[in-house]
C-alpha cells in the first residue's frame, strides 16, 4: 500500500495494488496517478566479495556438510 496526503483534505489516501487491478479502468487510472513516482538519486555499484569472504564462505559449507558427518561416524 502506498500512502499520500489526499487534495485539501488533511487525512492520508490509501491505495492498494489489489484495488487497482480489480477497479474500473477509469478508477485504477486515478489511483496510478495518485502513487508518487520515487527517484532513486544514489546509483548503487555492485562490489565483488573478497578471496578472505570466498574462503570463509566455503570453510563454513565444508564445516556445515561434514562436521554432522563426522558427529554420525563417531556416535557409532
Amino acid at each position: 500500500m502506498r500512502l499520500r496526503r489526499g487534495g485539501r483534505e488533511n487525512r492520508l489516501v490509501v491505495v492498494s495494488p489489489e484495488l487497482v487491478l480489480v477497479s474500473s479502468p477509469e478508477d485504477a487510472a486515478l489511483a496510478r496517478a495518485m502513487i508518487p513516482e520515487f527517484v532513486f538519486p544514489v546509483t548503487r555499484r555492485e562490489r565483488a566479495p573478497s578471496r578472505l569472504s570466498k574462503a570463509v564462505f566455503e570453510a563454513v559449507c565444508v564445516a556445515a556438510t561434514f562436521g554432522p558427518l563426522a558427529l554420525i561416524i563417531l556416535a557409532r
